[in-house]
């Protein structure tokens, strides 16, 4: 029995024995790939250090060039301004009329003053305008209730009930129709006429001219501050424009709150030039 039990024990001494090499080996494995990953770290590590080394002296280098060399100097510049007049002889006419109507009944206070409006183009057709030269700039219906009987009457007000108010513009061509416009208005049964202004059909060709001449200005002030300064000009830098200015000449100012026709025909007078400005200012080099 002694030699089986003796040879028992000899094969567990033995599995332990490989027991205790397989974890010193794998100790030893374990230990080899740490230090091999920090070996490979270091090196990562060491490479970006140098890089961003090498970018830091870079950068420095680049400051320490433009410190040297300081700012690039600024080119001198010459602003001058210019303005440009163009005068044309207008060649359209406005008119600006409102019709007014009132009733105790909305439908009829509406319907009064439709029949008007009806009437002004009907006048106005007459005289070569069509419906087309006609725009409603504004239409209201409003209530005023009747004051008491014995308010007095310089407290009262001209109407009351449902007043219907129609404004109307009016386009006039050729302009010596200003005075007929008016008269076919107040026949028609207009309840006041505003007076007339002058206009422009092509206001945009007078600015494109006006602009020409204010660059002909600025240019020509730029050079006598060249001469009298000593200094040549160079190229042009800039050029900014600002707002188009019109003054429109207003004919005499008729104000008619009348319902009958005019007994004589009206005239207007004789229209002004329309004046139209423009404004530059122009940047130039100088050497």
């Amino acid at each position: 029995m002694h030699p089986s039990y003796g040879g028992h024990v000899g094969e567990r001494g033995r599995s332990n024995h490989a027991d205790s090499f397989g974890d010193r080996a794998g100790t030893l494995i374990q230990g080899s790939l740490a230090q091999a990953r920090s070996v490979v770290r270091y090196r990562v590590m060491r490479k970006y250090a140098i890089a961003a080394l090498g970018l830091a002296l870079a950068t420095v280098s680049t400051a320490a060039a433009q410190t040297a060399s300081g700012p690039a100097p600024r080119e001198a510049t010459l602003t001058v301004t210019g303005d440009g007049t163009i005068e044309r002889a207008p060649d359209l006419a406005r008119l600006t009329v409102s019709i007014i109507t009132n009733d105790d009944n909305p439908g009829v206070s509406s319907s009064e003053n439709n029949e008007r409006y009806n009437a002004l183009k009907a006048k106005l057709a007459a005289i070569g305008i069509g419906a087309d030269e006609l725009h409603t700039y504004g239409y209201d219906v409003s209530f005023v209730p009747h004051p008491p009987r014995d308010l007095p009457p310089e407290q009262r007000q001209p109407r009351y009930g449902y007043i219907t108010n129609r404004i109307v513009g009016i386009t006039i061509v050729p302009i010596e129709n200003a005075g007929k416009a008016i008269d076919a208005a107040t026949a028609a049964g207009v309840t006041s006429v505003s007076g007339v202004s002058y206009d422009l059909k092509d206001r945009d060709s007078a600015y494109q001219a006006a602009l020409v001449a204010a660059m002909g200005n600025a240019r020509r002030t730029a050079a006598t501050l060249s001469s009298a300064g000593g200094f040549a000009l160079g190229s042009l830098q800039h050029v900014g424009t600002g707002e188009a200015q019109t003054v429109r000449p207003l004919g005499q100012q008729p104000m008619f709150r009348a319902m009958a026709a005019a007994p004589v025909p009206t005239d207007v007078g004789s229209a002004g030039p329309i004046t139209v400005t423009a404004h530059v200012t122009v940047i130039y080099l100088i050497r």
